[in-house]
């Protein structure tokens, strides 16, 4: 079926309403939204359909009212999850990318650009470009591309990594490894860098019992 702009907004009202209840705890959140590109390649069984594309500029100004709404109540990042990023896109598809990052650059807020479930490989230079206001990479799942990535994102740009995909993947870690492994990340991006996983690391290690498993390797320091 079809997804259609009145879709979208039903979904995302839910967003909204959690977002106000957060605001009203005195907490800044972090809202995720599904981007609009990964949002139509799923719609449509993995982007086979390359006519989903005739819907992103109806899509688009969805999107953009969204973000409106979101810094009319407050918030000052909001997370835009882009998945398809990590697979082989059709050149439709990037094209598709470029123009609709290019257009949502211009709404408020604060976009970090969010991928998962991989590496980026052929699309990274496509994500590190696009006019976000910053990246997040997988690095639990992917760790080999950490050096691509330094090379590639621009240094006045957010950089978050993730370094870690569950709760227990942090017990396999070492704390003093994976910020070794992270040192060269730290030292371009400086506070522009956003660690997911390694500030729970650098809270509780120490404080809590080592739960780690035995024979479960660390997602970042092995390999």
């Amino acid at each position: 079926m079809a997804t259609t702009p009145h879709d979208l907004s039903f979904y995302t009202q839910r967003l909204l309403d959690e977002v106000e209840q957060t605001l009203a705890r005195g907490e800044m959140p972090r809202p995720v939204l599904m981007g609009p590109l990964s949002y139509l390649w799923l719609d449509q069984a993995n982007g086979a359909d390359v006519r989903a594309l005739s819907r992103l500029e109806i899509l688009l100004p969805v999107y953009g009212e969204i973000f409106q709404r979101l810094a009319r109540l407050g918030v000052e990042w909001v997370q835009i999850d882009e998945p398809i990023l990590t697979h082989e896109l059709p050149q439709a598809w990037k094209s598709a990318f470029e123009r609709a990052y290019h257009i949502l650059q211009y709404s408020p807020l604060k976009k970090l650009l969010a991928t998962y479930g991989g590496a980026l490989q052929d699309n990274l230079g496509l994500a590190a470009h696009l006019p976000m206001d910053g990246l997040h990479v997988d690095l639990a799942g992917a760790p080999e591309q950490l050096t691509a990535v330094l090379d590639r994102v621009p240094s006045y740009k957010v950089l978050s990594l993730g370094v870690a995909s569950d709760g227990s993947d942090l017990w396999s870690c070492e704390l003093d490894a994976v910020q070794a492994q992270l040192q060269p990340a730290r030292r371009r991006f400086g506070d522009n860098l956003w660690l997911v996983g390694a500030r729970w690391l650098a809270d509780l290690g120490g404080l809590l019992p080592d739960l780690r498993t035995v024979g479960r390797p660390c997602p970042i320091t092995s390999g």
